[in-house]
């Protein structure tokens, strides 16, 4: 072989080497990989999760004001100290359509409504800049508040307040710091919050924290708060929104669902329930086009099981169509119907049932902004006919559903509320790259 042999031959392996090379970096670029995986629900999510140091953050509830000497009050109503999970209203204002309550505490204290009379957990997050502060809030009858500080709990469980007198009573949460530094706090829980206080002689500095993701619900009763004592923090809002890190904007009225204004089987509208319509009513439909969501939850409603199958079908593709002529790019989540059992509903499949949740799941695959189902309903998450206050020993309902029979306690909204997001997190985020996906047996 001669020696211009040996170098043509060299440099045609340094030429097919350096072809191979180019090739690998073009495969790394994407050049013939599959396309990137859309993002999802699950890519945001930034739980809550696991306890403060006891060493470094210290929390104590008092019934009454700190003994702190003069003292200064960021209320409720400065915008540049705090980010609401809903917007906040003085305390009375909300029925009266008035701007003063009928007593003067009104103008201390906020609380929270969408667009009916039945108030919501406050949900409020801020950052700190100190070493002590107090979160004051409201309590009527009886409430239960959390405290997270950098995404963390400052106690195992709630702080719990009774009012005795009927009147309200004023609550604290004092917050104290193994030293002066800038936190993120989250306080959920009681209907009503009234700000945050500090000693008049120390530099504190309070400021509202970015608006995180928010997630619209609209939803029957299953995502108003919790009528069982201990479970207003961990009510299914609040829940939600500690399990996946989003702000939850809830729009739910109790009592209603596509087709049901609130009204029991015989037409007669509950009392407490004042202001409540369908969720396709233009009342319903201006509370999702108003609110500064980045993605919209519909929780199917048993509310709707004496309507006929056709009317329910018409009203959920009336209701999704509105949505989506009104938001292009509003992604939606529909869930199905609450798998509750009771004296008069069955723990098994009934047709009625099973048809409603085959219409969710079929518009749920028809409609471009719908990017994923999810199905409580044949899976059974909920088993067994009982509750708390009268357990028959035959499922999970004996310790989920709390007192009334019907509602979901604490617990049993921790529980429901972790499989709605163990579904949620693989939806994606986008309706234009919306793909099949799988919830529990189903297919949409």
């Amino acid at each position: 072989m001669t020696i211009r042999t040996v170098m043509l031959a060299a440099l045609t392996l340094v030429v097919a080497t350096a072809a191979v090379i180019v090739g690998l970096r073009f495969l790394d670029r994407g050049g013939s990989q599959e396309p990137a995986r859309p993002k999802t629900f699950g890519d945001l999510m930034r739980p809550y999760g696991g306890m403060a140091d006891a060493e470094t953050v210290s929390a104590t509830y008092r019934a009454r004001r700190p003994a702190w000497g003069d003292r200064v009050l960021i209320p409720w109503d400065r915008e540049d100290a705090f980010t609401y999970s809903l917007a906040p209203r003085r305390l009375g204002t909300f029925v009266s359509g008035g701007d003063t309550p009928a007593d003067g505490r009104g103008f201390e204290t906020a609380e929270f409504h969408s667009n009916s009379a039945v108030p919501k957990n406050a949900d409020v997050t801020f950052t700190v800049t100190g070493r002590r502060f107090a979160i004051r809030y409201v309590t009527f009858a009886r409430s239960d508040a959390m405290v997270w500080i950098d995404g963390k709990s400052v106690a195992t469980k709630p702080f719990t307040s009774i009012d005795v007198r009927g009147k309200g009573t004023d609550d604290w949460i004092v917050i104290e710091l193994g030293e002066a530094r800038t936190v993120d706090v989250r306080f959920a829980g009681p209907h009503h919050f009234s700000g945050v206080q500090f000693p008049a002689d120390e530099e504190v500095a309070v400021t509202a924290t970015p608006p995180r993701f928010t997630v619209g619900v609209v939803s029957d009763s299953y995502y108003e708060s919790s009528p069982d004592p201990g479970s207003m923090s961990t009510s299914g809002a609040p829940a939600l929104s500690t399990l996946t890190g989003f702000r939850i904007w809830n729009m739910a009225q109790g009592g209603t669902g596509y087709l049901n204004n609130g009204s029991d089987p015989v037409g007669e509208t509950f009392d407490d329930l004042a202001g409540t319509s369908p969720y396709g009513s233009d009342d319903r439909l201006d509370a999702v086009s108003d609110a500064p969501i980045d993605a919209l939850i519909v929780n199917g409603s048993i509310n709707d099981a004496e309507f006929s199958v056709a009317d329910h079908r018409a009203a959920v593709d009336r209701f999704l169509t509105e949505i989506e002529a009104r938001a292009h790019t509003l992604p939606i989540v529909l869930i199905g119907l609450e798998p509750l059992s009771t004296s008069r509903i069955p723990d098994e499949p009934t047709n009625r049932f099973v048809n409603m949740t085959n219409t969710l799941m079929d518009l749920a695959a028809e409609h471009p902004n719908v990017v994923g189902f999810i199905d409580p309903y044949t899976p059974n998450w909920l088993t067994g006919t009982g509750s708390t206050n009268a357990p028959t020993g035959a499922g999970n309902q004996d310790e989920y559903v709390g007192v009334d029979g019907v509602h979901l306690n604490g617990a049993g909204q921790m529980f429901y509320q972790q499989r709605i997001v163990a579904e949620l997190r693989k939806f994606p985020l986008d309706p234009l790259v919306k793909t099949r996906c799988t919830s529990g047996a189903r297919t949409c």
